[in-house]
């Protein structure tokens, strides 16, 4: 898969995700009109977070795509997009490794348990 495979998948993700926040916009006013229920809103949030996160994931990984490789650029870069890393630091690399090492834990823990 070469770069530009990536970037065109992520567009149309980021597409998609747009598309639902407009959605969310006009579930809000269907709410204040009275059409639908508090509880169908927060079924819709909970889709445009999941939506989100993946949104996210692929927006640092595209961020990843763009980092320069000489460190003496990477300082530069980082600095110049100080607003995108600060936004992105909760899909950041390490944040991501520590969700998955937490998520393997724990089946680790519940198989043991349940082979006992």
């Amino acid at each position: 898969m070469a770069k530009k495979h990536v970037i065109n998948y992520y567009r149309q993700v980021q597409d998609l995700y747009f598309e639902m926040l407009e959605d969310v916009k006009d579930f809000d006013k269907a709410l204040k009109d009275g059409h639908v229920t508090q509880e169908q809103v927060e079924q819709s949030q909970m889709m445009l977070d999941r939506v989100k996160d993946n949104y996210d994931r692929l927006s640092y990984i595209i961020v990843l795509l763009n980092q320069p490789a000489r460190k003496n650029k990477l300082k530069n870069h980082q600095r110049q997009n100080k607003k995108v890393y600060s936004y992105l630091d909760s899909v950041s690399q390490e944040v991501t490794l520590k969700e998955v090492q937490d998520d393997l834990k724990q089946f680790k823990e519940f198989i043991k348990k349940e082979k006992s």
